[in-house]
């Protein structure tokens, strides 16, 4: 009965140490840390109360008290360093030294969080040991403006969620910030740094690709004669992307940003040629 006592003691140790180590410093696994130290403390009283005439006659000895003011002295010192650590790891300073500066934000990246405004907030659906990564690519956001927060959440493990924000793969990331949204299937510089300028973009930006005379068609799949690849590289970074007919329209439509003519092979009609010299001469 005693081993059985000195295990189950040991043990709830081993827990709430465990558990305090996990709490400081993986941030998504903090409920699951918090459930684990108060296991571990309810199991050590246990432990305790089932030990107490033991524990009060070995606390007695005078051999014992040394051994406590060394074991005092050994924890006090070791808090001290782990809080030295936990401040180390929140507030720190990194440097780059790769030749390419392969964990640096690019200049664009930085240009964008220094003009940022406007909250925005970031959420990733990871899967095991993704998160590490993802972290560490998050905090180089944050660190350049206060404006970025993030949230991660394991994918298998909270389905819910992941359907509300139409989640389905791993590492998947929505962007969000005054209602507005946009999602990526996987946690890059490029993706965040994209949905940032989506999100907090004040008007819509429309690109129209012009068709009626054998242009390349936005939709059209074929590498040689169609646009769909560069559509979808345009609505990545949160353009909206339409086709635009001028034998329907007298005009150019108004919230058009950019106006594409990708490599017309019949000719123009006089009024099609007068709707866009109007277009380019509105500035």
């Amino acid at each position: 009965m005693r081993t059985f006592l000195n295990v189950f003691g040991l043990l709830s140790v081993v827990v709430i140490l465990a558990s305090l180590v996990i709490y400081l410093t993986v941030e998504s696994l903090l409920t699951y840390a918090a459930v684990g130290l108060l296991a571990g403390m309810v199991c050590f009283l246990i432990y305790v109360a089932a030990s107490f005439d033991r524990l009060s006659a070995f606390f007695a000895r005078q051999s014992t008290k040394y051994g406590l003011n060394l074991l005092v002295t050994i924890v006090v010192l070791l808090v001290i360093i782990g809080l030295v650590e936990v401040i180390s790891a929140r507030h720190n300073k990194r440097f780059d030294l790769t030749a390419d500066e392969m964990h640096t934000l690019s200049p664009l990246t930085r240009k964008v969080l220094k003009a940022l405004d406007e909250k925005v907030n970031v959420i990733v659906f990871f899967q095991r040991d993704q998160i590490f990564g993802f972290r560490d690519l998050l905090k180089q956001y944050s660190d350049e403006t206060s404006k970025i927060s993030y949230q991660f959440f394991n994918l298998n493990q909270n389905p819910a969620r992941a359907k509300e924000y139409g989640a389905s793969s791993y590492g998947a990331i929505v962007v969000e910030s005054q209602g507005k949204r946009r999602s990526y299937n996987y946690c890059t510089e490029e993706n965040i740094t994209n949905g940032i300028i989506s999100v907090t973009r004040e008007k819509e930006k429309v690109v129209y690709f012009l068709k009626g005379h054998g242009e390349g068609d936005c939709t059209n799949m074929d590498e040689r004669e169609g646009y769909s690849r560069a559509s979808s590289a345009l609505e990545t970074e949160g353009y909206k992307v339409r086709s635009l007919l001028l034998l329907r329209k007298e005009r150019v439509p108004e919230d058009a940003s950019v106006l594409i003519v990708g490599g017309p092979k019949g000719e123009f009609l006089p009024t099609e040629l007068q709707a866009i010299s109007d277009y380019i001469l509105s500035g």
